[in-house]
């Protein structure tokens, strides 16, 4: 749950948010017995502050968005205490509007995702740990979109995401996109970042159309050179 304050006409904005997370894992339905995570169960609270001059948060053709926050696990223990920090910057670019090229060029637009997180004091438990592959709902993370979900988990992480939407007729639209990320351990430094692409369609529905059915279909490699492939099917867009 977020509570924000933005004042009117002004583009930034600062709030509090907050989550419970509950875990508990039950050993007879594990495919790897030998694997075994305490149970969870703890509240996290962050304080952020944003920046957001998107023409329209569902699917922006100018402006930006970025937002940095920090947050905690609250207790009370000194010796577990837990952290992280994160950086989320997107841009949103109209291109060719004054053009005579073709509608899908004349009308398409660049968009750019750079986002970074780290744990600090301690590694992160089990339920807040980055992951990276196909689509996290609660972290809208939604990067690597070649890989299957948390295909990546590290305690810290950054990916860079690049989309050139283009319109293909009325309500629908077409993706290209290019991506790549890196998750690490707490206690290892980033080994080489992983690259994937792909291309999507997009669906708008009434009343408005801003709202987009997505469908993804990407492939990319991974650090044992293995070739990985997946298709997504959500709403909204990527970023």
């Amino acid at each position: 749950y977020n509570i924000f304050y933005q004042a009117p006409k002004q583009y930034f904005y600062t709030g509090l948010g907050a989550q419970v997370f509950f875990r508990e894992e039950r050993p007879r339905y594990q495919k790897d017995k030998k694997t075994y995570f305490e149970k969870e169960f703890f509240l996290f609270l962050k304080g952020f502050a944003g920046y957001d001059s998107r023409d329209n948060w569902k699917a922006p053709k100018a402006g930006a968005f970025h937002q940095i926050s920090v947050g905690c696990k609250a207790n009370f223990s000194y010796s577990e205490r837990y952290c992280k920090g994160e950086g989320d910057f997107r841009f949103y670019l109209s291109l060719f509007k004054e053009t005579s090229y073709h509608h899908i060029i004349k009308n398409s637009v660049l968009a750019l995702r750079f986002f970074k997180g780290s744990s600090f004091f301690s590694p992160s438990p089990y339920s807040t740990t980055y992951s990276l592959g196909g689509r996290s709902f609660l972290q809208n993370i939604k990067s690597l979109r070649g890989f299957t979900d948390n295909r990546f988990r590290g305690d810290k992480m950054y990916f860079i995401q690049t989309e050139a939407r283009l319109p293909l007729w009325k309500h629908l639209a077409g993706v290209l996109f290019i991506e790549l990320g890196e998750t690490a351990p707490y206690t290892q430094n980033f080994r080489g970042f992983v690259v994937d692409g792909g291309g999507g369609l997009r669906l708008g529905f009434p009343p408005d159309y801003d709202m987009k059915l997505r469908m993804d279909a990407g492939v990319g490699q991974d650090w044992q050179k293995v070739v990985n492939w997946d298709v997504t099917i959500a709403f909204l867009q990527a970023f």
